[in-house]
């Protein structure tokens, strides 16, 4: 069985790059095609099973052709597609391309959705209704995800939906994150204050211009050894900046910039807890890095959220994430408060807690779940959603 896999980025932060790189196949079965061809941290440079397309833009004809050529060449008998440009023209390349394998069968197209649809916009619609019908199934990151889809596209794709976690590698982040613990001078994070984090894309889904007014009301409540560690980059950068200077946070949130896995990894070891504000996810990578982490949570009150996190309290407390309404700045200020005030026992309990949590997300799990469903497809199955 020879699957070839197309993502849209191939730097450090991409997820479907990294469970593709994990799938148990000899390294002849497998080919993943980077349609941007960004590799900004070097983690594609020496993988024989990458192709980097280096496309210009989602339009790029040229780089469309590159990747047509390529799973003519390869010939898989898989293709399994991820986000808009590259399921676009993965999807009508794999159909148009010719079959070089004997028995000439039809070649299996499967994508993965990674977020919520009802907040994607038309050009996700489109895309959709224009490769839909050239699928054999979709696989959802979380059953909030798969729940999510139009009714339109169910029909497209006859109903053939499959949920099947996001993975992350939890010893990886354990390691890493245990290495962190010790570092937060060299990591830059002030010492002996708590430190608050959060990581993602500064993009109005994450939230963030609602959590920063959160901090000012959390340290006007008596939070004063309070500090917001944000980790990523994003077209908001310079807008969550100056917002941060005009509420008075300036000495007291950290802009990092973009990290690398492992760096990230560091700082959640060098983290007393992380919040995760966002108005919609798919399955959120982040807060179950943070949970391997041992790190206690709180997080937005979302379904998804709560699939994926869990749900209720111990006798110990705070030991599942405390949820909030992320639209009201009050309600994350009265939860940035409730989990300042965490004692030592109650934030290793919620840490244990998390830990455990998140060993049902192990990327090697996630895998294995591939790979049983390319198998049961291969053998013309149907496995029920």
């Amino acid at each position: 069985m020879r699957v070839f896999h197309i993502v849209s980025s191939g730097d450090a932060q991409s997820i479907p790059l990294e469970l593709a790189l994990k799938l148990p196949l000899p390294e002849s079965d497998l080919r993943v095609a980077v349609f941007s061809g960004d590799t900004s941290f070097g983690r594609t440079d020496d993988e024989p099973r990458v192709i980097n397309l280096n496309a210009s833009s989602a339009n790029d004809w040229s780089a469309a052709r590159r990747l047509r050529q390529a799973i003519n060449d390869y010939d898989p008998d898989i293709i399994h597609v991820h986000h808009a440009a590259s399921s676009f023209w993965g999807s009508w390349a794999g159909r148009m391309g010719r079959r070089n394998s004997p028995d000439k069968s039809r070649r299996i197209i499967l994508k993965t959705e990674h977020n919520d649809r009802h907040h994607q916009g038309l050009k996700n619609d489109l895309v959709n209704l224009a490769t839909y019908p050239l699928l054999d199934g979709v696989i959802c990151n979380s059953d909030a995800t798969r729940a999510s889809l139009k009714p339109i596209e169910c029909r497209l794709i006859k109903n053939r939906a499959w949920t099947i976690y996001n993975g992350v590698d939890v010893s990886k982040v354990q390691v890493a994150s245990a290495k962190g613990q010790s570092d937060r001078v060299a990591l830059g994070l002030p010492e002996g204050k708590f430190c608050l984090g959060a990581v993602g894309r500064f993009v109005e889904q994450k939230n963030y211009s609602v959590l920063l007014k959160a901090m000012t009301l959390a340290v006007a409540k008596g939070a004063e050894d309070l500090n917001l560690i944000l980790i990523g980059a994003g077209p908001l950068e310079t807008v969550l900046r100056s917002e941060a200077d005009v509420l008075g946070l300036s000495d007291r949130v950290i802009f990092t910039g973009a990290k690398s896995r492992d760096e990230v990894y560091r700082y959640l070891g060098a983290m007393d807890g992380f919040v995760m504000p966002s108005l919609w996810e798919g399955f959120c990578n982040a807060a179950v890095e943070a949970m391997a982490a041992g790190l206690p949570l709180i997080a937005s009150d979302l379904p998804v959220l709560r699939e994926v996190l869990g749900d209720g309290e111990s006798e110990h407390g705070h030991d599942a994430p405390l949820y909030f309404d992320a639209t009201s700045p009050d309600a994350i200020a009265k939860a940035i408060g409730r989990i300042y005030g965490l004692g030592i026992e109650q934030r290793t309990h919620a840490g244990a807690r998390n830990q455990t949590r998140a060993a049902r997300y192990d990327i090697g799990i996630a895998a294995d779940n591939y790979m049983k469903l390319y198998k049961s497809l291969m053998r013309g199955e149907c496995p029920a959603p």
